[in-house]
């Protein structure tokens, strides 16, 4: 899914959930964590799109360790979007 600020690792839909996953790949040199792929889905909005969905929406971020060759961790978080008045 492509959003003005980038591109969500991937975008599913199901009848009753929306799940954004952002994927980061770690090795000896670059250390990535699962909080850094969470915060990028809220940093840069790509759950904003479905604020007015009734799905219940999700953050999932997962880190693949290329010395495993496997996911190394996983997270998700509940989005919740909070409209402010002002």
């Amino acid at each position: 899914m492509h959003t003005a600020p980038g591109r969500c690792g991937a975008l599913v839909q199901t009848d009753k959930y929306i799940y954004a996953f952002e994927f980061k790949l770690s090795d000896e040199r670059t250390q990535k964590t699962v909080q850094e792929a969470i915060e990028q889905i809220f940093d840069k909005g790509y759950l904003t799109l479905y604020a007015q969905s009734t799905k219940q929406r999700f953050a999932v971020g997962v880190n693949f360790l290329t010395q495993l060759k496997a996911v190394e961790s996983w997270l998700v978080e509940i989005f919740v979007f909070k409209k402010i008045l002002l």
